[in-house]
This record gives C-alpha cells, sequence and structure tokens, in this order.
C-alpha cells in the first residue's frame, strides 16, 4: 500500500514539476498553432507543461491527458483557425520557464496524428546540457525539419490532413505536442470547413427547434431526425 502511495505521489510530482511549454509555432509557409494543454501564448505556467513520463501516448498536463482532437478547437481559438503550413521547417517557441526547462530537444513526427511518431532533425536547438541551465522565463527557438514528401493523414474533429509534432527535452521529459499541416491549401481549407460544419450545425439545430415549437402549438410533437 505504501509503495503504491509512493509511486503515485512521485507520478503526480513529475507532472507539477514540469518547466518548459511551447507558446507558438510558425509554419515556413504560415499558419500559426501552440502545443495542446497550453492555456494561453504569454503562459509562464508550470501547470501548462506537458510531461511524457504518464504513459499516454501524447504526454500530459496538470489537467490530465492530452487529447489532441478534444482539444485542438482550443488550440485554434488562441492561434487561429489556420494550422502551420509547413513546406520543410516548423518553427516553435519554447518558453522555459526554470532551469530543468532546458534543451537539448528531441524531436519526432507522427503523421497519422495517431500516436506513432518517428524521429525528426532538429534543425536548431534549445541550449542547455541534459535538460538544465540558468535561464528562466525566456523564449527559445525550436526549428524542425519535415522531410520532403511527408503526407500529413490524421483527421482530429472537422479538421483534415494533420500531422503532429512533438518536442522533449532529457530532464522530465517536458515539452509539447503542436499540430501541423503540409502547406498546400489544406489549412486554410480546414478553416472554411470548420466554418461551415458549425453554420450547419446551428442551423440543424434551429430548424429543430422550430419543428418542436410548431408541434407544442398544434398539440402535439413532431419527431424530428438528426
Amino acid at each position: 500500500m505504501r509503495s503504491s502511495i509512493l509511486m503515485t505521489a512521485t507520478a503526480v510530482l513529475s507532472v507539477v514539476s514540469g518547466h518548459n511549454l511551447i507558446n507558438n509555432a510558425v509554419g515556413d509557409a504560415g499558419g500559426k498553432a501552440l502545443a495542446f494543454g497550453v492555456s494561453a501564448a504569454a503562459s509562464n505556467s508550470q501547470s501548462d507543461t506537458t510531461t511524457f513520463k504518464s504513459g499516454t501516448k501524447f504526454g500530459a498536463t496538470q489537467q490530465g491527458a492530452i487529447d489532441p482532437a478534444a482539444q485542438l478547437a482550443a488550440v485554434q481559438k488562441i492561434a487561429g483557425a489556420v494550422l502551420p503550413q509547413v513546406a520543410s521547417q516548423i518553427t516553435l517557441t519554447l518558453h522555459q520557464i526554470n532551469g530543468d526547462g532546458a534543451g537539448p530537444m528531441a524531436c519526432s513526427i507522427d503523421t497519422a496524428a495517431s500516436g506513432t511518431f518517428a524521429d525528426a532533425t532538429v534543425a536548431t536547438d534549445v541550449p542547455g546540457n541534459n535538460g538544465n541551465s540558468g535561464a528562466s522565463n525566456q523564449d527559445f527557438p525550436l526549428v524542425v525539419n519535415v522531410a520532403a514528401g511527408t503526407a500529413c493523414t490524421g483527421t482530429l474533429g472537422a479538421v483534415k490532413n494533420v500531422c503532429l509534432v512533438k518536442c522533449q527535452n532529457p530532464a522530465g521529459p517536458f515539452g509539447g505536442v503542436v499540430p501541423f499541416q503540409i502547406a498546400s491549401g489544406g489549412g486554410a481549407a480546414a478553416a472554411a470547413g470548420n466554418a461551415s460544419a458549425g453554420a450547419a450545425a446551428g442551423a440543424a439545430a434551429g430548424a429543430a427547434k422550430g419543428n418542436n415549437a410548431a408541434g407544442k402549438k398544434q398539440g402535439r410533437w413532431v419527431a424530428v431526425d438528426f
């Protein structure tokens, strides 16, 4: 019993002690995002840090396991509807909160947004020694190469053709997971698709409300199929 309690406490501490986060991401062909679980672009909160010791596919913050499909809307609300559009590189901003949020960073790409990542080349790394340095509350560029011929096949909610890039340091490991698309107009199309889907859902809800109201007025309910 005591060992179980100690293991649980260790797991909690590994999440609480996370000291970096990815607060911005831009593609070399436009678009923006930030890591899943980050509450604001200006966040300096340890609660927004993703740790990859949790046994989940995409890591976890203090709020729980990262779920890209469920959390993509929150990313787009902060950074915009068009995800990073990538031709050959994606530039991340790693915000180091304190000492153990430093580099070097290991990055990998999941082309299906399913949790299976393959190593990627880091072109510009975050300074540090085994995840530690003297920096605090400081931003560093983190540039990741995306290989020619990469095809993004993931679907997150209404957004298709999505890849994920994961970067982590050796200290936690601490880091984050960021969505992106290969530059081909996919981001703009996804934004338009999301807008259309939202409008369609609103129209359907309005129609249902109108039909129910009409049914009440006639003294009966009208069955509405969705």
